[in-house]
């Protein structure tokens, strides 16, 4: 029920390299993927955490490069000591699924939108 057919043949087709954004409602998912081969797929009523636990019980991370990427929080934030909660969940549910310790790269706001539109 996670992962939808078009999830699913998104998935399939994916190879070394390719990469698979799971955001939030903030994120601008819809001008973001108009731009890139697999397009949107929304998952609405799906918690982000559920969907990466569905994905990596049938597609492993790539092994050929930085795995997990996060969208930096604002520098006022980041003074603060402040990051998201879900980001732990993520670590947690990767080394659990990959059985290997993972950090995330933390990628600035500008430059993720720019690799989401890959």
């Amino acid at each position: 029920r996670v992962l939808t057919p078009n999830l699913l043949r998104i998935l399939a087709e994916m190879g070394h390299g390719d990469m698979l954004v799971i955001a939030d409602a903030n994120f601008p998912a819809a001008s973001v993927a108009s731009r890139t081969p697999g397009g949107l797929v929304r998952s609405d009523g799906e918690t982000s955490t559920s969907i990466l636990q569905a994905v990596l019980q049938l597609l492993p991370l790539d092994t050929y490069g930085p795995c997990a990427h996060v969208m930096q929080v604002a520098p006022q934030d980041q003074e603060r000591g402040l990051q998201p909660p879900v980001w732990d969940s993520f670590v947690e549910i990767i080394e659990q699924e990959e059985n290997k310790r993972v950090d995330l790269v933390y990628v600035p706001r500008d430059d993720f939108y720019e690799l989401s539109k890959q």
